[in-house]
């Protein structure tokens, strides 16, 4: 189950997500701009902050059980489980995190 993908559709919906024991991503929009050195106009576009602090939340919880149709505690299983797996490869690497970056 890619977690990442239910993040980015929080975000999209409501601007924030929280993920049960991991933080909090923001959005925040960024205007537009023209790079004189690439010569290149840039558009604008929507920048995803991280917050480690706000851990607290069941937005994702629910909107896991309602699109898998699952139960409350599988979701939350399976948000516990990408966490830990997001912790333990954050330890020795930069980790991507679906079409968010890393």
């Amino acid at each position: 189950m890619d977690i990442a993908e239910y993040i980015i559709e929080l975000l999209q919906q409501h601007e924030v997500a929280v993920v049960p024991g991991l933080g909090s991503f923001h959005t925040s929009r960024m205007d537009g701009y023209y790079s004189k050195e690439q010569q290149q106009f840039y558009p604008p576009c929507l920048q995803a902050q991280f917050n480690a602090e706000l851990k607290e939340g069941a937005d994702l919880v629910d909107l896991i059980s309602t699109k898998r149709q699952i139960s409350q505690a599988s979701a939350r299983y399976f948000i516990e489980k990408f966490v830990a797996t997001l912790k333990e490869q954050a330890k020795t690497n930069n980790v991507p995190l679906g079409k968010m970056g890393v």
